[in-house]
């Protein structure tokens, strides 16, 4: 069964009342490739991908990736940081990446913050040839624009993270994921 035809059971599933524990399972079998063992930002995630189709494309095109995302929160980014993303490295045909989003954020802050740095994972995915942190730094250089926020004073920003963001914020603030979900349910029937 494809990553689209699991979430769309999923929403379904959620549409009619599924129990919180059963849709936790089939929600974790949709993210396996973006992982945390932190369960204050499982909830984020689950809720995220419920909420956000943004969110939720991110997570599915990231699925179908040789990209895993390990993310984790962090209480000493530096000012103005809300999160990061730092290469790990390659092996068994898998490339590795772990965000850190800022402790303590608000639920629709963190989903925002989250989607914005999967959005750089997945800019890696979409680019084979980056498989260290020299040729990540090189390859963000080229389409990317150098941040002021980094560590060491290098750190590089993306349109397409910023964007991929500020439409999960607004997904998520106005309740745009519900909408679309009801919507989806509503074309499916006869």
């Amino acid at each position: 069964m494809s990553p689209t035809v699991r979430l769309r059971i999923l929403t379904c599933c959620f549409l009619v009342g599924i129990i919180p524990s059963a849709l936790a399972a089939d929600t974790s079998s949709i993210v396996s490739h973006v992982r945390t063992i932190e369960p204050q930002l499982s909830g984020v995630l689950r809720n995220a991908v419920l909420q956000s189709p943004v969110f939720r494309e991110l997570v599915t095109r990231l699925t179908e990736s040789d990209v895993i995302v390990y993310v984790k929160t962090g209480r000493h980014l530096p000012t103005g940081l809300e999160g990061h993303l730092r290469f790990v490295g390659c092996g068994g045909g898998r490339r590795y990446v772990v965000v850190t989003v800022a402790w303590g954020r608000p639920e629709a802050r963190a989903m925002a913050t989250l989607g914005h740095e999967l959005q750089h994972a997945l800019e890696i995915a979409e680019r084979p040839e980056i498989i260290d942190s020299a040729t990540l730094a090189r390859a963000f250089a080229e389409f990317g624009q150098q941040s002021t926020h980094g560590r060491n004073g290098l750190a590089f920003e993306t349109a397409a993270a910023i964007e991929a963001g500020q439409r999960i914020w607004s997904e998520v603030r106005q309740g745009v994921g519900r909408m679309a979900d009801r919507q989806f349910e509503r074309e499916r029937r006869p």
